[in-house]
């Protein structure tokens, strides 16, 4: 997974081929606007990927079948020991 900051989006990139094809972003997709992804993790145990996205100030799920994209954490959400966002990524 590729993230580009400037389109605002994310790729797959095939790893022997080299080729790549848009997850999420640039039209693909629904939910929250990426505003500048940057950090990725896998969560294959859900279908799907999070993004750090440090103007969103947040960490957004991405729906691996669809691409449609949620926030799973921001300043909002409440953390269970004081921790706070800076820019996360």
């Amino acid at each position: 997974f590729i993230t580009d900051r400037e389109k605002r989006a994310v790729y797959v990139l095939d790893l022997i081929t080299g080729n790549r094809s848009l997850l999420t972003g640039q039209g693909a997709g629904s939910g929250v606007e990426l505003s500048r992804p940057q950090g990725v993790a896998l969560d294959g145990a859900r279908g799907r990927l999070l993004i750090a996205d440090s103007w969103l100030v947040a960490v957004v799920a991405v729906r691996l079948s669809d691409g449609a994209r949620s926030i799973l954490s921001d300043a909002n959400v409440p953390s269970s020991n004081g921790a706070t966002w800076g820019w996360p990524e």
